[in-house]
């Protein structure tokens, strides 16, 4: 699914960013062509760069052509021994932080950055596992739209339940985490209840959903 990618793909440059802050030349300019490499466009109103920071007002992200991120403000900044980004949209403000010591942690709240999924809340940490618990509202894919979908990670593996025409489905499945490119980490879920299956398969860059 395009959100993963783009979102794995935005982090793995917030990273990026991280190890440039202490330089003195232009940062952005980096920031954005390590973006293009991976065809990711981005479009801000107003950059401000500081010296372990920068700031983008009114922007938007693109992705094969397609909108995949719209922010009012997000800011990159370095910090002690980590990398932190703040993006606020609709007056609402997420958090990433990425620790040199190799650990990722978001934290969402009410995330509406992106037309794939109306609404994000929860808490997810990425260490030797995935931990936490995350809720997503109107989540589109390419069979149909979900009206909600609850998950709480526990390492290498995941229950939860997915909302669908007025069903509640429950099920579980496995994350088999890859360190070295997390978007390549490989996902094997299923939800059921009321007749209905979803099968949830592949990598999070090519992410597939079933249904039956």
């Amino acid at each position: 699914m395009r959100i993963f990618k783009v979102f794995g793909l935005f982090l793995f440059s917030l990273i990026f960013f991280g190890l440039l802050s202490l330089a003195t030349f232009p940062k952005f300019l980096l920031f954005d062509r390590l973006l293009i490499q991976n065809k990711i466009f981005l479009i801000a109103q107003k950059v401000k760069e500081n010296s372990m920071s920068i700031e983008l007002f009114k922007g938007k992200v693109y992705f094969q052509n397609r909108e995949a991120l719209e922010f009012d403000y997000t800011k990159l900044s370095l910090g002690f021994l980590s990398v932190n980004g703040k993006i606020l949209c609709r007056g609402k403000i997420s958090e990433i932080s990425y620790s040199f010591l190799g650990s990722i942690e978001t934290k969402f709240r009410d995330f509406s950055c992106t037309p794939f999924v109306k609404k994000v809340n929860g808490r997810i940490e990425l260490s030797d596992g995935i931990y936490g618990r995350v809720k997503l509202e109107g989540f589109k894919t390419e069979l149909a739209l979900l009206d909600e979908i609850n998950l709480n990670f526990k390492g290498q593996t995941f229950t939860g339940s997915v909302k669908y025409l007025g069903m509640e489905l429950k099920g579980q499945g496995r994350i088999t985490l890859n360190r070295k490119n997390f978007l390549m980490s490989k996902v094997d879920g299923e939800f059921k209840g009321n007749g209905v299956r979803i099968k949830v398969q592949g990598t999070l860059n090519n992410l597939r959903v079933y249904m039956k």
